[in-house]
């Protein structure tokens, strides 16, 4: 063979070798790439599946902003006279 020829033959190997490595790469991140997508999956269900806490009425909030104002005041305790 000439020198042209193992020349270009030894650049093919290379080149095969090197697309193969890619290759293997690409299946790789294409394997990772669907764990995360499960992954997201579940998280969205889990946080669909959650529901917000039962909100307080106003007259619960009322009351607890004035038991509120009478704790700051002191107005919670007995007077010691």
């Amino acid at each position: 063979m000439s020198k042209v020829k193992i020349k270009l033959q030894e650049e093919r190997d290379e080149l095969d070798f090197v697309i193969a490595q890619k290759l293997r790469r690409i299946q790789e991140l294409g394997e990772k790439i669907k764990d995360l997508e499960g992954k997201l999956e579940k998280l969205l269900q889990a946080e669909a599946s959650k529901t917000c806490p039962e909100q307080p009425t106003m007259a619960q909030l009322l009351q607890y902003c004035s038991r509120l104002k009478d704790a700051t005041q002191g107005n919670l305790t007995p007077n010691p006279k």
